[in-house]
């Protein structure tokens, strides 16, 4: 009986990890207003989604644990260049 728990288990360990866009908060908190989209890429990867805000494009990486937890970090873009970043709390390490 362990022996068929413990793939399963080890199975549902490794997707659970592989929810989200890996990203580091302090790489986030590096991004600024101004940047180009070739910046941002280089600093945070090509993100998860992108989307379309009237006259803007919305750039998002989501992260999580697989548990339930999570969210998403999203900067706006104008003409190639970031125009609005989210203020990040200090509490996300």
């Amino acid at each position: 009986m362990k022996t068929k728990i413990l793939p399963l288990l080890f199975t549902a360990l490794l997707f659970a990890g592989c929810v989200g866009t890996p990203f580091k908060w302090s790489d986030a908190r590096r991004i600024e207003v101004g940047m180009t989209t070739q910046q941002v890429e280089s600093i945070l990867g090509k993100p998860l989604t992108m989307a379309s805000k009237e006259d803007r494009e919305v750039w998002a990486w989501n992260y999580g644990t697989g548990l339930g937890n999570g969210g998403y970090f999203a900067v706006e873009i104008k003409d190639g260049k970031v125009v609005e970043v989210p203020k990040i709390p200090e509490k996300l390490k």
